[in-house]
């Protein structure tokens, strides 16, 4: 039994004639002659009663009528999801993204996105960039926001992000253009709880000073509580460019030379396995990074 049997069967009695369901269908009238007989012969049941001027069914053939028609109704309904889908009218995606990116990147991203794809339902969850890649791990997002390298994923590299020095603006070194990172080791260092930026710092420092006893630092989780701090002299830390403030007074950046940088990239379990909606989702990105790393940066000194 095939859908294009159970397709005659119903223009068959439909039009009521198998001279006007064959030309409906655009084959031969012993083609539809053929096809019932041969679905007949497949069921062992006699489906349609003929005569000369009228076409109807048997008791059985009742039966297999309703049934093609909800068959090829579902199909036909299946058929037109199918290419809502693909044309990214409905879906769900779920994003993962660490501060930074929340804050100077995903917002001009799910702008755009929202613009071509407003059936799509998005949810994004913010974490540090190594809850991110557990989440991708553990395949609670579609896709994330990472710091490379992220082990066991794949990925899609997008910009670098340089580190700055950052300071209360009236500390000394606000007037300078440039510090080295071992300079650091004589302040009070605030970094990123959990996170690789935080790991970054700490083996840079680690490498240019023989006892880690004399990296003094604490720890916090959040952008904005690591930028009160500073401005209200508590210390200083080396933050991504990304993650410093456009517009906040009490702070400055110095650049660090030599540069240390941090990688940022769009991961997933596999980029051939992605949903529709993800796939739409790397493109809008990558066109927008595009665009983002073209605009000159606005991080001189506060």
């Amino acid at each position: 039994m095939t859908l294009t049997q159970l397709n005659i069967l119903k223009i068959l009695i439909e039009t009521e004639s198998f001279t006007k369901s064959a030309e409906a269908l655009y084959i031969t009238q012993s083609g539809v002659s053929h096809s019932i007989a041969s679905l007949e012969d497949e069921l062992e049941i006699k489906l349609v009663k003929t005569n000369k001027r009228t076409v109807s069914l048997t008791e059985a053939g009742e039966k297999v009528y309703i049934a093609a028609k909800d068959i090829l109704t579902g199909i036909d309904r299946l058929k037109e999801e199918i290419s809502a889908l693909k044309n990214l009218r409905t879906g769900n995606l779920k994003i993962g993204c660490f501060q930074s990116v929340s804050v100077r990147i995903l917002p001009g991203i799910l702008k755009e996105f929202k613009r071509k794809y407003p059936g799509i339902e998005v949810s994004w969850f913010e974490g540090t960039d190594l809850e991110v890649t557990d989440w991708l791990l553990k395949g609670a997002v579609d896709i994330g926001f990472v710091v490379l390298p992220a082990e066991g994923l794949e990925t899609v590299p997008l910009l670098e992000d340089k580190m700055f020095g950052v300071f209360p603006e009236k500390h000394p070194i606000c007037s300078r253009k440039s510090i080295g990172i071992k300079e650091l080791a004589a302040e009070q260092l605030i970094t990123f709880k959990g996170s690789s930026c935080g790991m970054l710092i700490t083996s840079n420092l680690m490498r240019l000073i023989k006892d880690a006893n004399e990296i003094k630092h604490i720890e916090a989780r959040n952008i904005g509580t690591i930028v009160e701090m500073i401005r209200e002299g508590i210390g200083v830390a080396v933050i991504p460019e990304l993650a410093i403030p456009l517009n906040y007074n009490g702070i400055c950046s110095v650049p660090i030379r030599p540069e240390i940088k941090r990688e940022i990239a769009l991961a997933a379990h596999s980029f051939n396995n992605l949903s529709l909606s993800a796939r739409a989702f790397v493109e809008i990105t990558e066109k927008f990074i595009e665009k983002f790393k073209a605009v000159p940066s606005k991080n001189s000194i506060f």
